[in-house]
């Protein structure tokens, strides 16, 4: 969970508590668990940095799963 809440605090120039009301409203909104909503951002920042420095043999089978954009939390869409 301290990563994601460290991702939303960079991205949005936010405290604590307000990157970890943003995981919660996430988990809210989406119907999921809050620790699978901070797994999930976590896991989608080590893709794109994965993409970002060209580690294509971790990141495409990331890619490839078939991921629906559509299936993460929709407050965390645009991160």
């Amino acid at each position: 969970m301290g990563r994601a809440k460290g991702v939303l605090m960079e991205r949005f120039d936010l405290d604590q508590n307000g990157a970890f009301a943003m995981l919660r409203e996430a988990s809210q909104e989406a119907h999921m668990k809050l620790r699978d909503v901070a797994a999930w951002l976590a896991e989608e920042c080590d893709t794109l940095a994965a993409q970002a420095i060209g580690t294509a043999a971790y990141a495409r089978p990331h890619l490839d799963a078939g991921d629906d954009p559509a299936s993460s939390p929709p407050v965390l869409r645009a991160v």
